[in-house]
């Protein structure tokens, strides 16, 4: 291990011998000399200020595999690593975004198939983390129209070694008539040093907090004026665009609708759909590509290029779609998108999704639409706040299983 770095603080590894000689070897020696490893803004903007990158001089790739930290119990934090990048051919990085961050270092177990490597990473966080209280059950909470209710938590595992699963169990309440039908959906868990995951943490810590939020989906739940609507839309021949340019804000959130797609390929010249001259985006520079396919192959695609001032976008769609691009779109909050027909009434587009992100805030995202081109439909867009609840709780450390004959 060469270095670590927090938030998105950059990373530079050049020692001082190479810098040495490159000053003084001569001309024909120090090409062989290392250039400087620069992980220049390593997490940009796909990861947050509490996240620890650490750079490897990995020649063998065994940092390639699956990467967990492990506490002084000797539990893993599952949720905790995604990929890095590669830095020449030698040197890589991964970021971790769970450790045990009241240490002043702690172990990485760099997972391969069957092999297991162990590396210790030093810890620059300071230690100044906040105090938390938990409460008895049951807690409620309130906010706005709902009432939350958490009774009870279950806690299991299946291993030694397993942080575990948090099962909680709520119960809501509401006199509002447009939340009746509002659900409960993504649920996290904190601990105050700056950790977060979806099932367990550290049992170190003897105060979590689980964030639960409630969101409405059902159409007839909102009010008019959360609804924009674009009518009389043609869905377009494969190959071809209507360009919408309709925007959603509120406070940090912003959808930008960009248009209907056909299906095929696209091709958009720095960020005007073909036969347009309305700019409806500006070209990213890069785009870090997911894609989904089903039986038809691949959903959703792109690729860029540039000839002299022109940026060219090649988008690829298995079938007509709504194309629009989220910034700053929270796990609470949702995009809604209802379609009717000429004689149907509002329903909810339920095709599976698929995203590309330039970034942790920025996605451009794929709505496929279930019309053939031609079609003659009515579009309504919602963007769906959820509610925030947030508990304290004290963690129960779970009872591992024990085999049975």
């Amino acid at each position: 291990m060469l270095g670590v770095t927090q938030g998105t603080n950059s990373l530079v590894y050049d020692p001082l011998l190479y810098r040495l000689a490159r000053k003084f070897l001569p001309n024909n020696l120090k090409a062989n000399i290392p250039p400087p490893v620069d992980v220049s803004d390593p997490h940009s903007d796909t990861t947050d200020e509490d996240t620890l990158t650490v750079l490897l001089y990995d020649p063998t790739s065994k940092s390639e595999g699956s990467r967990y930290p492990i506490d002084q119990e000797g539990n893993y934090f599952f949720e905790s690593s995604n990929s890095g990048g590669n830095h020449g051919n030698d040197f890589r990085t991964f970021n971790l975004h769970n450790f045990p961050r009241r240490q002043k270092s702690f172990p990485v177990a760099l997972v391969q198939g069957n092999q297991t490597n162990i590396i210790n990473v030093p810890n620059p966080y300071n230690g100044n983390f906040p105090v938390w209280n938990s409460e008895p059950l049951p807690i409620t909470r309130s906010n706005g129209p709902v009432s939350l209710t958490l009774t009870d938590l279950t806690f299991n595992q299946s291993s030694p070694g397993e942080v575990g699963e948090l099962s909680p169990t709520f119960s809501t309440a509401t006199d509002d008539p447009k939340w009746k039908n509002a659900q409960r959906t993504g649920m996290s868990i904190q601990d105050p040093t700056g950790n977060s995951a979806y099932t367990a943490l550290s049992y170190l810590e003897p105060v979590w907090r689980i964030r639960q939020w409630v969101i409405r989906t059902e159409f007839a739940d909102f009010l008019p004026e959360e609804i924009q609507h674009a009518r009389q839309l043609t869905v377009p021949q494969p190959g071809c665009a209507v360009p919408l340019n309709l925007v959603i804000r509120t406070n940090n959130t912003l959808i930008h609708i960009w248009g209907l797609a056909g299906s095929g390929t696209l091709q958009m010249t720095n960020g005007i759909f073909p036969g347009s001259t309305q700019q409806i985006h500006k070209p990213r520079r890069t785009y870090i590509t997911f894609t989904t396919s089903d039986s038809s192959g691949q959903l959703f695609g792109c690729k860029q290029s540039r000839i002299g001032t022109k940026h060219i976008e090649t988008w690829t769609f298995a079938r007509p779609a709504i194309i629009y691009e989220s910034i700053g779109l929270a796990a609470s909050d949702n995009c809604l998108f209802f379609a009717q027909g000429e004689d149907s009434e509002p329903a909810a587009l339920e095709l599976p999704r698929a995203e590309m992100s330039s970034g942790y805030r920025h996605k451009v995202c794929y709505q496929p639409l279930p019309y053939e081109p031609g079609a003659v439909i009515d579009l309504q867009f919602i963007l769906s706040r959820g509610l925030q609840f947030d508990f304290y709780v004290t963690p129960k450390r779970p009872q591992v299983p024990h085999a049975t004959d």
